[in-house]
C-alpha cells in the first residue's frame, strides 16, 4: 500500500519512501482490507488488481490478475462490494501471496 493519508489513518507508522510500514501484520492486513472495501468497492477484482499494481509501474498486471483469480477462485468481473467479508479477506490474502508479503524486523541502533 502506498504511504499517505489513508495508510496513516489505518495505523501506518512510516514508509520505506513509497510504501507504508505498519507496526504489525494484523494492522497492515486490516488496512489492506479497508482499502479494498473502500476505494475499490465499485471495482471488479481485476480492476482492483489493476489499481493495486498498474502496468504503468512496470507490473505484469494481467499475470497478477490471473493469479488472484486462481487463488480466490472468483471471476475477475466480480464486483468487490458484492463480496462477503471472508471473500474480501481472501482477495487480500491473494494479493499478499502474489506480492510475497512478509513481516519485517525493526533493528534499532544499527548504522
Amino acid at each position: 500500500m502506498v504511504a499517505g493519508k489513508f495508510a496513516s489513518e489505518h495505523g501506518a507508522i512510516g514508509s520505506d519512501g513509497k510504501f507504508a510500514i505498519f507496526p504489525d501484520e494484523e494492522t497492515g492486513r486490516k488496512a489492506m482490507e479497508a482499502l479494498i472495501k473502500g476505494k475499490f468497492a465499485n471495482s471488479t477484482i481485476d480492476g482492483t488488481v489493476t489499481g493495486w499494481a498498474p502496468p504503468s509501474d512496470g507490473n505484469d498486471t494481467a499475470g497478477y490478475q490471473k493469479m488472484v483469480r486462481g487463488i480466490t477462485r472468483l471471476p475477475g468481473n466480480t464486483v468487490i462490494r458484492t463480496l462477503t467479508p471472508e471473500q474480501i479477506r481472501g482477495v487480500g490474502q491473494a494479493i499478499r501471496r502474489v506480492e510475497k508479503w512478509a513481516p519485517g524486523t525493526i533493528v534499532r541502533g544499527k548504522k
